[in-house]
């Protein structure tokens, strides 16, 4: 007669772990089904989704302001933004389709929004939101906002030199 080999008591431990953790998701989903998803486990990371952005495009970068106060942009032009810390989301409609990739506040009012060759610049905290073309001879890549009027931005070598491009005038020249 052969014999089963014992499972090793650590991974039987694995194993108690992992359906504990299912079971606590699913009572979790049962009592509360509308965060049950927000708040269920990374295990393998250690991580949890604090919230969802309702969209059917990608977000590309996130910029907290502070612990209540966030803005994410992504692509078709969206960008998102949180005053509760990131429970929930709202949109912000703006008037592009560009795919925004990058963002930065210099403080809690005047901040960048950044896509491919367009910029967006706020001066009243994201109420508005101005569209500038700048007219660099390359695709703009990162940007960087050490002050209200001060910028930068990284350029890719595309149809000019590479570099790092600066306006004092809040990126309008």
């Amino acid at each position: 007669m052969k014999r089963r080999p014992q499972a090793r008591p650590s991974s039987r431990l694995a194993v108690f772990v992992a359906a504990a953790l299912t079971l606590a998701t699913s009572v979790l989903a049962l009592q509360h089904p509308q965060t049950a998803q927000a708040r269920a486990p990374r295990a393998d990371l250690g991580w949890y989704v604090g919230s969802r952005i309702t969209t059917s495009t990608n977000v590309n970068k996130a910029f907290s302001i502070d612990q209540n106060n966030g803005w994410v942009v992504g692509d078709g032009g969206g960008l998102y933004f949180t005053h509760d810390g990131g429970q929930t989301w709202a949109t912000k409609t703006t008037s592009i389709n560009d795919n925004l990739f990058d963002i930065v506040f210099s403080d809690a009012q005047n901040g960048y929004a950044l896509g491919t060759n367009v910029i967006l610049r706020t001066s009243d905290g994201g109420t508005n939101w101005q569209v500038l073309r700048p007219s660099l001879p390359n695709t703009i890549s990162s940007i960087s906002a050490p002050s209200a009027s001060t910028i930068y931005v990284a350029a890719k070598p595309n149809n000019g030199p590479n570099g790092v491009y600066k306006s004092t005038d809040s990126g309008a020249s």
